[in-house]
This record gives C-alpha cells, structure tokens and sequence, in this order.
C-alpha cells in the first residue's frame, strides 16, 4: 500500500510518515503539491494525505485534480479549519475523509486502514485484474497472455486522466513513430487487445475511440 504525505510542516510531515512506516506501509512524504505529479508518473498511488494549506498549489486544487485523474486514489484531507463551510468545500474537492489537526497518530491509522479497505472491496469489485509482470490478463472469463506492449498500454490507461491516450502515445508504446504512425496498423493491435478484453471481461471492459484524439479504457482494472 503506497501512503503519499503531502505536508509543508516539516517535523508533522516527518511524525505522519514515521507512524506510518512503522505500521508497514510504503510512504513517500512530499512538501509541496506540485511534487506530486512526477510520483504519480512513477509509482500508483493508493492513499494520499494532503495539508490544505501548502505553499503555491493548495490541497483544494491538488485534491481536484488528483480525483478527476485517478478516480480510485484514496484522499484525506487534514486542516486546521473546521468550519462546516471548510468541511464542505474538503469534501467537494474529491476528498474521502477530511480530518481536523490535530491528529492522534491513531486516529491517522484508523482512518486509513478503514479507507484501504474500502478501496480494497471497490477494486475487488472490478471485471478484471493486469498482472504487470506475467503479461497477464485475469477475469471472470477466464485469463490472457497479453503481449508486453498490450500491458504497457493497459497501465499507462490506468495512470492517465480518464483513462484516456492519445493517439501518438499509443503509438510510441507499441513501437511505432510517435508522429508519423500508420493509423491502420495502430487500430489493428487495438482490436486485438480488444478481443482479448473481451473474451476476460464478458465485455464489461473495452477500449473505445475518442474522436479526433485517441483512445480511452471504459473501466479501471486493478494492476498488481
């Protein structure tokens, strides 16, 4: 379980952190939001903690984007303000679970642990399972062996807003020029890994085309 702390307080930012590491998660602590981006690039993100008064972007801000991106990230949300209007505003961002500092450690614990399980049941719920490092695609239909660019594709969806490509990075990650792709050859290696999406899902999963743009995964799968 990734935890990201995302905190401007230095020593709260390094207490959140040390309590959670200690209970066995995976922790990257970060001091300002624009951070962020390039460890949701590299890393998936289960949980997020988030200040809501950080330097240069706020929580608010951070926490809309991050909802709208990866609809399946946990956020909570700590402050200082808690005003009905502020709580309000916290949950309307996207936030899971807005909590008031401070914070008992314990308390910090429980909400996330209750938090990751229902996480956990939402993902589990889901028509379809990527294992990265088998290239292997498990439904309620049985499995398929997808080729290591069908993988690559499935998970750059997961990571991407909406799910959605475009068509030059699709391109790029079945070997082709980024620019000067043959639309033709590109539809046909996605019809192939529609297909196989298909077969798994009962065609609960698909990747549909996004005019004019690119293409898009109708439905989050859990990558492990």
């Amino acid at each position: 379980m990734h935890v990201v702390v995302v905190e401007d307080h230095d020593a709260l930012r390094d207490i959140t952190a040390t309590v959670l590491r200690e209970e066995g998660y995976f922790v990257t602590d970060l001091a300002y939001a624009e951070d962020v981006d390039g460890i949701v690039d590299g890393s998936p993100i289960d949980i997020i903690v988030i200040d809501l008064n950080l330097p240069g972007e706020d929580g608010i801000s951070l926490a809309k984007r991050l909802r709208k991106a990866h609809p399946l990230v946990g956020i909570i949300m700590m402050t200082a303000r808690d005003s009905a209007k502020d709580m309000a505003i916290g949950y309307d961002s996207g936030a899971d679970v807005y909590l008031v500092k401070p914070i008992l450690p314990e308390t910090l614990l429980s909400v996330i642990g209750s938090l990751q399980r229902r996480l956990h049941s939402t993902i589990e719920g889901q028509s379809a399972k990527l294992n990265q490092a088998e290239n292997l695609l498990v439904g309620p239909k049985g499995d398929a062996t997808l080729q290591e660019a069908e993988t690559k594709l499935l998970t750059a969806c997961m990571r991407a807003a909406n799910c959605e490509l475009e068509y030059g990075q699709v391109a790029k990650i079945f070997g082709m020029d980024e620019v000067g792709y043959n639309k033709k050859n590109l539809e046909v290696r996605i019809v192939r890994l529609r297909k196989k999406l298909k077969e798994v899902t009962a065609g609960k999963v698909n990747i549909c085309s996004v005019r004019l743009k690119g293409y898009k995964l109708t439905k989050p799968l859990k990558i492990y």
